[in-house]
């Protein structure tokens, strides 16, 4: 009888298993279109969108950051343009962190026993790819329309819109 409940047991963690690898893969595959809005701190014109400077630096365009997982994460997506700019980013010994602007909280990116951390890593970034980044938010403090900074190593992009 011990043996069957056990049995039962370790097929019942498989399955949330895969479920769980199966939710954040499709999460994964099917990205917003919409153009990411960054506000900037300007005066004459508040709404004033300024990626190229990013681009041009860094070799990615930003493409969007979201509430998923039913509040509990932000999707960071951001799309490859020039793979050598683009490398930094990617590095397992970078860790990046997102910064709430409106009680300046720290959220990581979360690490599972079986996933690693969850965020694309790799030595070659590929043109034109979107890669993701999840960061915690355990608390549901960051709401949609809030402003957050998203810091990678020397990487930093300031007054994104949570959309």
């Amino acid at each position: 009888m011990m043996e069957i409940a056990t049995k039962m047991t370790l097929y019942m963690n498989r399955f949330l298993l895969i479920v769980a690898t199966l939710a954040l893969l499709s999460a994964c595959q099917n990205p917003d279109k919409r153009p990411l809005q960054i506000v900037q701190k300007n005066i004459s014109n508040p709404e004033y969108q300024d990626t190229a400077a990013l681009e041009d630096k860094w070799g990615v365009h930003v493409v969007a950051i979201r509430t998923t997982a039913a509040g509990h994460m932000l999707d960071f997506r951001f799309k490859v343009l020039d793979v050598e700019k683009a490398k930094p980013l990617l590095s397992r010994a970078v860790k990046p962190y997102l910064i709430v602007e409106k009680n300046n909280e720290r959220n990581g990116v979360p690490v599972t026993p079986k996933l690693g951390a969850l965020r694309n890593k790799g030595k070659t970034p590929k043109k034109d790819k979107i890669y993701f980044i999840f960061f915690g938010n355990p608390l549901k403090s960051v709401q949609t329309g809030d402003l957050v900074t998203v810091v990678i190593g020397d990487f930093k992009v300031e007054h994104l819109k949570v959309q």
